[in-house]
């Protein structure tokens, strides 16, 4: 490898996560322990489930979970993808494409894993259908109730048993 960030065989999993997230590496261990995954021969893309685009899940970017080998094949794909530039504008564009270019990482990301390496996204929740990974604020999420609030976009796609 030119640099010490290009060898992926280091590590297991890699997470990805957004500024203002917390991480608790003991609950993550745990959550892959029990799942039994194994990062360097099984894919694994995991994380908060969002499913309100109907047929169109994705992991959003609070926190995403990726096992060295889905690492190494969504690099290749990387690697291997036409860059959008002003003169070349075939950027993403929202739907089917796995394509590069300006905009949100996270759908795009979920869209290539798919597509390219077959990997389906995974939610994180525990056996109680519990949120392990939140977009929110807990004090949030703790007052959120479902029933008085609604059916809006995070809610979307979940069990009843989610928010309950």
């Amino acid at each position: 490898p030119d640099n010490e960030h290009e060898d992926t065989s280091l590590y297991d999993f890699y997470i990805k996560c957004d500024w203002d997230t917390f991480v608790f590496m003991d609950h993550l261990r745990q959550y892959i322990a029990q799942r039994q995954w194994h990062g360097p021969t099984q894919h694994v893309y995991a994380g908060h489930l969002d499913l309100h685009k109907p047929g169109k899940p994705f992991i959003s970017g609070a926190l995403q979970l990726f096992s060295s080998h889905t690492w190494q094949g969504l690099a290749e794909v990387f690697r291997k993808m036409p860059k959008a530039t002003v003169h070349n504008m075939t950027a993403f564009t929202g739907e089917t494409d796995c394509r590069d270019g300006a905009g949100l990482a996270d759908y795009p990301t979920a869209l290539c894993i798919e597509k390219e390496l077959g990997v389906p996204s995974t939610h994180t929740r525990d056996e109680q259908d519990r949120e392990r990974v939140l977009l929110f604020p807990p004090e949030d999420i703790l007052t959120f109730n479902r029933t008085e609030q609604g059916e809006w976009w995070y809610w979307g796609g979940k069990p009843q048993s989610v928010g309950q």
